[in-house]
């Protein structure tokens, strides 16, 4: 299973985006030789819409168990229901979605030794 981190964009990307999207991707194991993959648009492939790249082996020592706190597995599993309960019409969640993401990731890409090491709060 490939694991990938995208950034997109609307009309505007702004440099901290781009600056977090390349951080997220080098302590993904993703390295200078490593190529973009260019994000179009379903309907126009003409239409470039942002960038994806996969990760490789993590820089920072990813563990297959993390611990996360506890506020962060609060929101995810809020989120989660909000999914569930949604019909399929998730629009209007994509803020509280690359909030947490940006959470996780940040969980997940830390380096062993700044990780959480308890669950709470």
């Amino acid at each position: 299973m490939a694991v990938t981190i995208q950034l997109t964009w609307d009309n505007t990307i702004m440099l901290g985006e781009l600056a977090q999207f390349v951080a997220h991707a080098r302590a993904g194991g993703v390295g200078d030789g490593d190529a973009l993959e260019t994000v179009v648009a379903d309907n126009d492939p003409d239409l470039q819409l942002g960038w994806r790249v996969e990760l490789g082996e993590p820089t920072g020592g990813m563990e297959a168990t993390v611990k996360l706190p506890a506020s962060l597995a609060g929101s995810i599993v809020e989120l989660l229901n909000l999914v569930a309960e949604s019909d399929g019409d998730v629009r209007g969640l994509q803020e509280g979605v690359v909030k947490v993401r940006d959470e996780l990731l940040q969980a997940l890409l830390r380096p062993a030794a700044q990780r959480f090491d308890d669950t709470a709060g």
